[in-house]
């Protein structure tokens, strides 16, 4: 004797409402059928810069597609607010922007662009996470010292006449600390 599924059967198991059944395993939380966005992104960019690296004078599609995969990944955490799209927008704009903006000329080729950008971008982060009462946090320090690193190479290769950081820092810090052990031996017991 067979039996044939009857949805409105009142003997048939039905779990509670709240039991939380996955019926199925998404990237995307978005009910919808359609292309990931963020697989397209990543094949269009890794498809144009295997072709810089074949096809002559084909280097700008690179850096340019890198800033739209950069600026999509923030757009997609501005949007959602969640945090799975800013580290990659940052990492991706601060590896991709410095290329894009020579190929353009509005920046003279340096190194350390890229530390520069990687290290502006995590002290916005940081800038971020103290205005919503969330502290600095690691992304302060760590950008901090990416933003010195980057802007000290950048600034000796485009202006040689000026000091390095590191000249003016160690003679600044113990100036500073010669200041406080003379201030404190001049206050009062």
């Amino acid at each position: 004797m067979s039996q044939t599924f009857q949805p409105d059967d009142p003997n048939r198991y039905r779990p509670p409402a709240a039991s939380g059944f996955v019926r199925g395993w998404s990237w995307s939380q978005d009910p919808r059928p359609g292309l990931p966005w963020i697989g397209l992104v990543l094949v269009l960019f890794g498809g144009l810069l295997l072709l810089g690296e074949f096809v002559p004078g084909f280097h700008v599609a690179g850096p340019a597609l890198g800033v739209a995969a950069g600026v999509a990944f923030l757009i997609a955490w501005i949007s959602n607010r969640g945090r799975w799209g800013l580290y990659p927008g940052i990492f991706v704009l601060a590896i991709s922007l410095p290329g894009f903006l020579i190929d353009l000329g509005v920046l003279r080729d340096a190194p350390g662009w890229t530390t520069l950008f990687l290290g502006i971008g995590l002290l916005v982060v940081a800038i971020a996470r103290w205005l919503g009462h969330g502290g600095l946090g690691w992304q302060a320090i760590l950008g901090g010292l990416l933003s010195i690193g980057g802007g000290d190479d950048v600034a000796r290769t485009l202006a040689p006449n000026i000091p390095s950081f590191d000249a003016i820092v160690f003679p600044a810090l113990i100036l500073v600390a010669g200041l406080l052990i003379l201030a404190r031996s001049v206050r009062p017991r």
